[in-house]
Order: structure tokens, then sequence, then C-alpha cells
């Protein structure tokens, strides 16, 4: 039998130019995908410090306008301080405005995002020291940290007469 010459087509791709086309298609599409993925994942660490660090400061702002112009401050664990007071209890920031008042959430649970509140404090002379630490599960987020001086002291029972210098977390009763 006699073999036919046809005539050889030069239209579309061999076997190995298509195998060599899906590789390098696979590998473009896993290196995009582990760039969006890297991406979304940075974005989501970032989104979270961010509000980690408007929580903490909100908060510290909130101790600093609330306590420097006190004129006397105690940190104690029972109610038998001045009336205004600023604590923080489950991780949360709360205040009463008048003796005998229920503690009073200064935040509402969203503004929170799953964090918790740690507060330090010092005093030196009329020199408060005031640390706010914003905790998610436990491991720190952020942390703020300064010393301001108190304005108006005019000094009594609370600690501005050195019966205090070190506490966690302290109710901090004031009188303004």
């Amino acid at each position: 039998m006699k073999y036919m010459n046809l005539p050889k087509s030069k239209k579309g791709f061999t076997l190995v130019e298509a195998v060599i086309a899906i590789t390098l298609l696979v590998i473009i599409i896993a290196v995009t995908t582990t760039l969006i993925l890297s991406s979304m994942n940075l974005y989501a660490n970032t989104a979270t410090q961010d509000e980690a660090r408007s929580l903490g400061n909100y908060v510290y702002n909130y101790y600093f306008n609330q306590l420097c112009c006190a004129k006397d401050l105690e940190l104690v664990s029972d109610n038998n301080g001045y009336p205004k007071a600023i604590a923080i209890a489950d991780g949360r920031l709360q205040f009463r405005k008048a003796a005998g008042e229920a503690f009073n959430e200064v935040f509402s649970e969203d503004f929170y995002h799953g964090c918790s509140l740690h507060v330090k404090t010092s005093v030196t002379a009329y020199l408060l020291t005031l640390s706010v630490s914003v905790l998610q599960n436990e491991k720190i987020l952020y942390t703020k940290e300064s010393a301001f001086k108190l304005i108006n002291p005019a000094g009594g029972k609370g600690f501005l007469s050195g019966t205090l210098t070190a506490v966690e977390n302290p109710t901090i009763y004031y009188q303004e």
C-alpha cells in the first residue's frame, strides 16, 4: 500500500506546547493567589493593630481628661472613695459620677472589637504615670504609657498624700 503524502497543517499546538502553556498558567495562578492571600492577611493584621491603637488612645485620653485637674486621687478596692470614679472591670472601662451609683460602661461592646484593657498606674509626687494596654486573647496588641503632672492637687486622703504608689487595674476615685 502506498502512503499518501498529505499536506501538513501548521494550525494548532503540539502536545508539548500545550503542556508548557498549562504549566505556566498554573504557576502564574499560584503566585497570584499567594500574593492576594498575603495582602489580605497583612490588611487584617494592620486593621487589628489600628483598632487596638485607637482603643488604647481613647482610653488613655479618657483617663487623662478625667484626672489631670483632680484635686486628689485614691486608688482603692472598696466603695469608700470620692464620689467620682474610673475603673477597669472585665477588661472594660467604667465610670461613676456619684457615690452609691453603679458603674457604667464608657464605650459600647462593639467599640472594643474583641479586645480587653489593662491599666497600670504609679505616682511619684504629683506625677501620675499611666500605662494602658490593649489585649486580644491575652496578647498585648498596643500599649500607651506616659506620665502627666496633676495640675490642681490639693492633697487629702488619697495617694497624693502618699498612701499608694503603684496599682494594676485600679479603681481610681477622684475629687474635682
